[in-house]
């Protein structure tokens, strides 16, 4: 169960760090960060998802391929987004 998601820098949001529990209700104005809310939560499931598609698979004779090897690119903004998990 996720128990809190923080976020800094992320879109319109300066810093959020909201703790979460087994039921939540998201309110407020127009354009105050209600959907960038939810983004970070969906942001954070495709990382998650995309981590677990990038691990090496095995090949017919057994090795692992080399990982490619691409030049980074510098970020347009710098965004922090985090979440903290409970075994509950």
């Amino acid at each position: 169960m996720i128990a809190r998601v923080e976020a800094l820098s992320y879109r319109c949001l300066r810093y959020v760090r909201q703790h979460l529990g087994p039921f939540q209700v998201l309110i407020g104005p127009n354009a105050s960060g209600k959907s960038t809310f939810l983004d970070v939560i969906a942001f954070l499931a495709d990382v998650v998802r995309e981590r677990g598609s990038a691990l090496p698979q095995p090949t017919a004779l057994g090795a692992t391929p080399s990982p490619e090897v691409t030049p980074p690119t510098p970020p347009l903004q710098t965004a922090r987004v985090g979440v903290a998990c409970s075994t509950k």
